[in-house]
């Protein structure tokens, strides 16, 4: 007697979603923009309740430390699709049985803010746990979880410069970004809605990088500051500020501790700050994006700054 297998049929009854014509609805416009994060970065269940609460949390992840930090990327000047057409699969009888769609690709033009700036773009090529946070004119789009929205994974590659011609197109600066779901921004995409007439771009800014330089004395080092794109000196805005001691950080070389920074004082005549310390060779930075936050040395919406780390031999004070 012939076996007999029991197979489960399939629910063929949910194979479909209901067409009735919305009022409205929203609806993917065009890439305006793009937040990248890492690893297991999400908007978490309770940061979704109103796009304020989202706003703030989006906001302060743009000064976090670490996989905690978000790269927005405002302003995208143009945006092509390069996706491959999808392959169609037929019967025997040339009915169409499958269809294998592609990922998703994109080309996108950057505002030209500089070498610098470009350069910071491409050392993203070397990410391999990166996601990506769309943001379209009407909203910010990702991927739903039980526990929150994250970015869909994706790739990014800022490509080489294409230099421009006199009287001709000018420098661009482009790079590619390709979603590995090919479905993402068709049956996976969940939307933050944005309030009327809101821009992203005035709400949100990103981390500055600071390069530092000084000198170490006795019983003192001598520190300056500036940014690294458009070298301008914070001392203008932030003299005050920056003279405190919850601003600056000394790691003591040799072992790695954290040295007590006893007096900071602003020093007018050489635009620099003289931090107080014992004697020995230290690793000397500002403070972390977020602590200078906090000593509105920087914001949430205007963005943040983050230093570079010099080494500084102070003598002992006489």
């Amino acid at each position: 007697m012939a076996e007999t297998t029991i197979v489960g049929d399939v629910n063929c009854s949910s194979k479909f979603g209901n067409v009735g014509e919305p009022s409205c609805g929203v609806k993917i416009d065009h890439l305006v923009g793009f937040i990248l994060t890492y690893g297991n970065f999400e908007i978490p269940n309770a940061s979704l309740t109103d796009f304020d609460t989202t706003l703030a949390y989006l906001q302060a992840s743009t000064l976090a430390d670490g996989n905690g930090r978000t790269f927005y990327i405002p302003k995208i000047f143009g945006n092509e699709d390069s996706t491959p057409a999808a392959d169609i699969k037929k019967s025997g009888y040339g009915f169409n049985i499958k269809q294998d769609e592609k990922s998703h690709e994109f080309t996108i033009e950057f505002e030209n803010k500089g070498i610098k700036f470009h350069k910071n773009l491409r050392k993203f090529r070397e990410r391999k746990d990166m996601r990506v946070l769309w943001i379209d004119t009407q909203f910010i789009g990702g991927l739903r979880t039980s526990t929150g929205l994250r970015g869909f994974e994706c790739t990014f590659m800022a490509n080489q410069v294409k230099v421009g011609v006199l009287g001709g197109d000018p420098t661009k600066y482009t790079g590619n970004l390709q979603l590995e779901d090919p479905s993402a921004l068709e049956d996976k995409l969940s939307t933050i809605l944005f309030p009327e007439d809101f821009d992203l771009s005035e709400e949100m800014g990103g981390i500055l990088d600071v390069e530092l330089f000084g000198t170490g004395g006795a019983g003192t080092a001598t520190i300056g500051a500036r940014t690294e794109i458009s070298r301008t000196d914070l001392y203008a805005d932030y003299s005050t500020l920056l003279a405190d001691t919850d601003a600056w950080k000394a790691i003591v070389k040799s072992t790695g501790a954290t040295a007590t920074i006893t007096t900071v004082t602003k020093d007018d005549a050489n635009k620099k700050w003289i931090l107080g310390l014992a004697a020995g060779t230290y690793l000397i930075s500002m403070a972390s994006p977020s602590e200078l936050a906090a000593l509105t040395i920087g914001s949430l919406t205007a963005g943040g700054f983050e230093s570079e780390t010099i080494e500084v031999v102070v003598t002992a004070a006489p």
